[in-house]
């Protein structure tokens, strides 16, 4: 117990030392944290404080029943969340963190060892989700006049919720990994969120939200079927629906029933911290030293596989290009904090897109298909600009210290930049294409619309890929191994700020330019030639710098950067 004392004290200042360090790339990077996170926060509470204040006064009785719905439904997913980012995260923190090989060469015990890393997996997984939970837990005891003691009660009891999904996905982690060597753990894990992701999306379909339009329902079947479809997410048996009856029943005042199910959750997270902790007991180091295997034929077999696959798709490049292309796809499948958190986001957006398609009838005319696919433009905007800060502003900085061998080789550094700009380009814009052709078909938006959403969404990624790999390699930290601590780094958080408000400018250029087109329609505005030129005007100069300041500029720095 003296040595996890001792590691867990010793880590506890190494983070203290680092947020108080008064560098100037610290205090760069702790002002952008703090600035990202209040207007996060805060733009959640007021959205959440908008949707709980129409539903407890303006919805009549079903006000009450469809907020313990959303509330149901969003800890489900966030409980679920939680526990695939534990799974994710715990492969890298378990078994591909270089810290755990000399934790096990010191005279640790190889449970304290796990209990050191488990407590750090718990808080890498965990920080980001109750951002989400906390505005909207406090929006909700706002609305409805909670009492004092609910604030403390709610936080108190978000400890056991964490826990017991971190428990759940760590025991998945290390079973799973057990059982099978790592790279083919990782395959599995690959197919388990795929399948995952595929049943997310059927179920979306099939159980999509009848059309309730609050205030026009006269009919009580209508109403009585409703509420049968708001049963499927409560799921009686499982820790996101405790903590929501928590939340209910410390409201309604019935403090007994809150009691039992904080203590079921309580009870719950130390069976879950028992279960993971013999697990890890009987299975931890084994299943770390199954993972260092080397499984030669099987990985020669794989790598011959990959050449045959992917060279073949970028035969348009020269073979020094196609080489880094190959190199920097296979970095990515190796790591599966990179591809499960793409797979996360590509599940989410499809369950948005599913969304589209069940919009309430009164947005079924013209004027709100404009305003709809102006808005999931923006959307896609504002998705991209995050993929690019985390998955493309990294890319130039994990080439780590092997860059220096770029400089001595027969390459040059603007064909290592370009191959970087291109490959993540390409993907990006047919993900992002992909998303605004299916969004404005599902919406039935007409063809302008649609030539619209392809042409801006064009630029747009072009300018976010030329931002975050231009400052990526203006910023580089090539002594980072770990691809999100390095989009959570000062460069990354500049790269964020300037995202945001390209993203913002070009959008309120693209909605002047699309009200212009179809604003006489329905109102008296009308847009002058002049004004549309300029509109024009300014969005070519816009992409002009957003594109052509950073190539320049990370060009430059790579160049003359010392190796």
């Amino acid at each position: 117990m003296n040595e996890l004392r001792l590691i867990t004290g010793i880590k506890a200042r190494n983070f203290i030392n680092s947020i108080t360090e008064r560098s100037v790339d610290r205090i760069a990077r702790n002002v952008a944290y703090i600035v990202i996170a209040t207007l996060f926060v805060v733009g959640m509470f007021a959205i959440f404080l908008a949707m709980f204040s129409y539903l407890q006064t303006d919805a009549d009785v079903l006000g009450p029943i469809l907020t313990a719905r959303i509330l149901r439904i969003a800890f489900l997913s966030f409980f679920s969340l939680l526990v695939i980012s534990n799974i994710i995260t715990s492969l890298s923190t378990l078994y591909r963190s270089s810290e755990v090989v000399y934790l096990f060469s010191t005279p640790m015990t190889h449970l304290n060892v796990f209990i050191t890393k488990f407590i750090e997996n718990v808080f890498f997984s965990s920080w980001a989700i109750l951002m989400l939970g906390i505005p909207i837990v406090a929006a909700y005891g706002l609305i409805v006049n909670a009492p004092f003691y609910f604030y403390p009660w709610i936080l108190l009891i978000f400890i056991p919720f964490v826990l017991i999904s971190a428990s759940w996905g760590v025991s998945f982690t290390i079973i799973l990994t057990r059982l099978f060597s790592h790279q083919r753990a990782r395959k599995w894990l690959t197919g388990g969120l795929f399948l995952s992701g595929i049943s997310v999306a059927i179920y979306a379909y099939l159980t999509r939200p009848r059309r309730l339009v609050i205030g026009d329902t006269d009919s009580l079947l209508e109403v009585d079927r409703f509420l049968a479809r708001a049963q499927v997410v409560s799921l009686p048996v499982m820790p996101h629906s405790w903590m929501v009856e928590t939340f209910l029943s410390i409201v309604d005042g019935v403090l007994n029933d809150a009691y039992f199910y904080t203590a079921l959750l309580i009870s719950t997270a130390i069976v879950s911290l028992q279960m993971v902790l013999w697990i890890a007991y009987k299975w931890y180091y084994p299943s770390w030293t199954r993972s260092l295997e080397s499984g030669g034929t099987e990985r020669r077999r794989s790598g011959t596989y990959r050449d045959v696959t992917f060279n073949p798709l970028f035969k348009l490049f020269p073979q020094d290009v196609r080489s880094l292309i190959v190199k920097d796809i296979r970095l990515f499948l190796r790591d599966p904090n990179q591809w499960g958190q793409l797979l996360i986001i590509a599940t989410l957006l499809v369950v948005y897109i599913f969304n589209l398609a069940n919009l309430p009838p009164y947005f079924d005319n013209d004027f709100w298909k404009v305003i709809i696919s102006f808005l999931n433009f923006a959307f896609t905007g504002y998705v991209f600009a995050t993929i690019s800060v985390r998955f493309v502003f990294p890319s130039v900085s994990l080439e780590g210290h092997s860059f220096w061998s770029v400089g001595t080789a027969p390459i040059k550094i603007e064909t290592l930049f370009w191959e970087k700009y291109m490959l993540a380009f390409l993907l990006s814009l047919a993900g992002a294409e992909t998303l605004v052709t299916v969004s404005n078909l599902m919406l039935k938006a007409d063809r302008v619309s649609l030539i619209v959403a392809w042409v801006g969404t064009f630029f747009v990624i072009a300018a976010l890929t030329a931002i975050n790999v231009g400052l990526g390699a203006v910023y580089p930290y090539f002594h980072e191994k770990n691809p999100s601590r390095i989009a959570s780094t000062a460069g990354a958080m500049v790269s964020v700020i300037i995202c945001v408000v390209y993203v913002l400018t070009v959008s309120a250029l693209v909605g002047f330019l699309t009200w212009a087109y179809y604003g006489t329609r329905w109102t008296a505005f009308h847009a002058t030639p002049e004004m549309v030129r300029d509109a024009v005007l300014a969005f070519v100069l816009i992409h002009l710098i957003a594109i052509g300041l950073p190539v320049r500029y990370g060009i430059r720095s790579l160049k003359y950067r010392d190796l």
